[in-house]
């Protein structure tokens, strides 16, 4: 209601708008040489935001969930202009629901050079164990060394090691350079490369796809690496095959060694296996040393002729270096 000098009175109609959107955390941060990336937009009143712009980026806002009026966290995808450069601070006009004039936000986004990226990896480790690792399975309970090259990690790098699925994960871990410890040792073997060494068992269990990622504090983190697969092998120290027959061409055999509750079957090649007798018999005056007793046919299939294991939940045997 507005009543003029002359007493009149009229009524005028306004429009009442709740406080404007207010963004928080600013500058966000975007890598160049990405072709798009998702900000997390955080503060108060994001659900009024219909449009960002800017001269050197193009955003996409994520929709509103429905019937959230009080939205706190929204996701934004920007692409940057190829005009981007580092170290360069963008600025953006807020387009409001309800409001002609868009608000000006002069520092929305840091602008910052590409992220790390790890570009190849040279494993090594002991041949600790007779019993065959396929292609890109790395032991547990063994001494892995892994040489880490990658680009743009900066000069005071991350590294953070876990599984690809959580469940596997026994212990996530960040190493810088120079940390060494019980579980791992990180160090620098040149300007580009990182020198790991670390029991696998330690992060992940037997499955784990173990991986890597470089963080720079300053510029961001590299994607997932995959270093290998975890795999626990038992170990086999004594292989023997009696006259004992048990059906067939089936003869009573005995393997000595650790783990040996992994082991499934045994046979003569990788295609044909036959189940293990029982389960293992701890030897005497040493809990860790096991016996198993197994079934093999006769004769082997050469003389000298290695065994094969099968490990529980796995179709094909493994070559060990046990022969009769």
């Amino acid at each position: 209601m507005l009543t003029q000098l002359n007493g009149a009175v009229e009524d005028v109609p306004l429009t009442v708008h709740p406080p404007n959107p207010k963004l928080a955390g600013l500058p966000l941060r975007a890598n160049i040489g990405e072709p798009q990336q998702t900000l997390i937009l955080k503060g108060s009143g994001l659900e009024r935001i219909s449009r960002i712009a800017s001269d050197e980026a193009e955003w996409t806002l994520a929709p509103v969930p429905s019937g959230d009026d009080h939205l706190q966290e929204r996701k934004a995808t920007i692409r940057l202009s190829p005009k981007a450069h580092a170290n360069e601070i963008l600025s953006a006009s807020l387009y409001v629901e309800g409001i002609r004039q868009p608000l000006r936000i002069p520092d929305i986004v840091h602008v910052v050079g590409p992220r790390p990226k790890i570009t190849d990896v040279q494993t090594s480790f002991p041949k600790e164990t007779n019993i065959a690792l396929e292609k890109n399975e790395i032991p547990a309970g063994s001494a892995v060394s892994f040489a880490i090259q990658a680009a743009n990690m900066g000069s005071s790098p991350e590294l953070t090691l876990g599984c690809s699925n959580q469940s596997d994960t026994r212990q996530r871990i960040t190493l810088h350079p120079g940390d060494n410890s019980s579980t791992a040792q990180l160090d620098f073997a040149g300007s580009s490369v990182l020198f790991l060494s670390l029991d696998p068992g330690a992060i992940g269990q037997s499955g784990c796809l173990l991986n890597a990622v470089i963080t720079d504090p300053e510029i961001g983190s590299s994607d997932p690496y995959v270093l290998g697969r975890v795999t626990r092998l038992p170990r086999i120290s004594r292989f023997t095959l009696s006259d004992q027959k048990i059906g067939g061409s089936l003869y009573l055999g005995t393997i000595t060694g650790q783990d040996l509750q992994m082991i499934e079957k045994t046979g003569w090649d990788a295609n044909t296996g036959y189940p293990v007798q029982g389960i293992p018999t701890p030897v005497g005056g040493n809990p860790q040393e096991q016996t198993l007793k197994i079934e093999l046919p006769w004769p082997p299939p050469s003389p000298h002729a290695p065994i094969y294991v099968w490990l529980r939940g796995e179709n094909t045997g493994r070559l060990t270096a046990m022969r009769y």
